[in-house]
Parts: structure tokens; sequence; C-alpha cells
């Protein structure tokens, strides 16, 4: 926040008024609801199939707060073994492979 103490403080009144009557979308699953220890943010943890769904939180209290949206995965889901290589190439062997970095290569 920025601004004066008095600013700040109304603020903070008026986004936990806002908060408080907020409701969590059905589609939506909060598993985790954190904030950062040097009081500069927080993180919400949520599932959702909705990803759009995800705007209504940020409509609503876009006037205090700032948002990054960052889409993830399970792990294993994100993991993508490495395919053993191959004598001959063909056309479409070229846009399957999708291989991840080993952290010496980063």
């Amino acid at each position: 926040m920025q601004g004066t103490a008095k600013q700040n403080h109304d603020d903070g009144k008026s986004i936990l008024e806002a908060f408080a009557k907020w409701q969590t979308p059905a589609d939506q699953k909060w598993s985790e609801f954190l904030s950062r220890v040097d009081g500069e943010g927080g993180f919400a943890v949520i599932e959702t199939a909705n990803q759009s769904g995800l705007l209504d939180g940020v409509s609503k209290f876009v006037t205090w707060l700032e948002f990054d949206i960052v889409p993830v995965v399970d792990i294993m889901d994100g993991y993508r073994p490495r395919r053993p290589a191959r004598s001959s190439a063909s056309p479409s062997d070229a846009t399957v492979a999708h291989r991840p970095l080993s952290r010496a290569s980063r």
C-alpha cells in the first residue's frame, strides 16, 4: 500500500469489508490462502477447471491488489520422459519431441 498511514488504514478496512462479502465461486477449490511474512502480499492455491472464472476475484479486488495468475500442473503431469533416439526420423517425429532441459543446460 502507498499513501499516508490513514489512507493505508482506510484501504485495509475497505478491502477487508469487500472480502468479507465475497463468496468463493462454486467451481473453485481454495486449498491454501497464504500471507507473505514480510507483509508484501500473499498467495492463493486454487484448483479449477474454469480458468476464466479466476477473473471474478481479480475484478472485485483489483482496486487494492495486484494479481499474477500462474497456471500450474502436478509435477507428474508436467514431466515428460525422454524418448530413446531413433535411427531414422520421419516428419511426424519432429512434432512430438518436447524434452525437458537438464539443470546443467539451463
